[in-house]
């Protein structure tokens, strides 16, 4: 059995915001197995909950270079860096508490959130950890991009970025995704 996973000991993140600009305080700390990856707003009235589970993806606000997890009123801006962390490392439970809309940018890409999660020391949890298994291909296209999902025994990742420009040209990359490879070659990448 795969077990669940947290943090042991909680840590506070500090950094600016990459579109506000504004200063936030970032506190993660471990959670309850089953409990999932939740957003506290400590600088809102009643320090509203937002449970990673309860986005509806139809209606995940996406404008340009970030993603916004909101659940009425209730925004958590730039996320995707820490929520790539979270699942690089395997966290499945966490508490994220933040005085601002937006996470910390940090460099760029989601390094910083590894580097201080793995200070913490990831914990195993005495649950099973839900895993989502496909069982045909599925396929998405939009008007730029397509995405497709295979049965597989590993999580492998195959990507293709075409240009016009010149200097960004086509880019592909290939990998076995687990926790070794996701330090190594993901967290550290920034923008593509």
């Amino acid at each position: 059995m795969i077990k669940q996973r947290t943090i042991k000991e909680p840590l506070v993140i500090e950094g600016v915001g990459l579109q506000t600009g504004k200063p936030v305080r970032l506190a993660l700390r471990g959670s309850p197995a089953n409990s999932g990856i939740n957003f506290v707003r400590t600088d809102l009235p009643n320090k509203p909950l937002l449970n990673v589970r309860s986005i509806d993806l139809d209606k995940l606000a996406r404008p340009e270079r970030r993603t916004i997890l909101a659940l009425g009123p209730l925004q958590i801006q730039t996320t995707e860096h820490l929520m790539a962390a979270l699942f690089g490392l395997g966290i499945d439970n966490i508490l994220i508490e933040l005085d601002n809309i937006e996470l910390p940018g940090l460099d760029g890409s989601a390094k910083g959130f590894v580097d201080a999660i793995k200070s913490s020391s990831i914990v195993e949890q005495n649950a099973p950890k839900k895993i989502l298994k496909i069982d045909k291909p599925i396929k998405c296209e939009g008007k730029d991009s397509s995405i497709e999902a295979f049965p597989s025994d590993d999580l492998r990742i195959s990507y293709t970025l075409s240009y016009e420009n010149a200097s960004l040209g086509t880019q592909s990359f290939d990998i076995i995704l687990n926790e070794g490879s996701f330090e190594k070659e993901i967290a550290p990448a920034r923008t593509f």
